[in-house]
């Protein structure tokens, strides 16, 4: 709970300016998309995905009206 306080003041004040365009696209050369899974509640087994791309779509007058819009590529290998 304390990171949430922290985090969300500094990520409105850092991306007010950013904000001012309706769309913004997530950049894959500076993000990732991770996860982290339990087995049999003894082992966690991570991962990540590398093809991802997505938009935000900020509504600066209403917030309830702003949406992520997130598209992974995943696909399943067999061993």
């Amino acid at each position: 709970m304390r990171f949430t306080k922290l985090v969300l003041p500094l990520f409105t004040l850092f991306a007010a300016d950013s904000f001012a365009q309706e769309q913004l696209d997530i950049d894959p050369g500076h993000s990732n998309v991770n996860f982290t899974v339990r087995h049999l509640v003894v082992a966690k087994v991570s991962g990540s995905f590398s093809s991802f791309s997505g938009a935000i779509m900020y509504d600066e007058k209403d917030m309830t009206k702003s949406s992520v819009n997130v598209a992974i590529k995943a696909w399943f290998r067999q061993l």
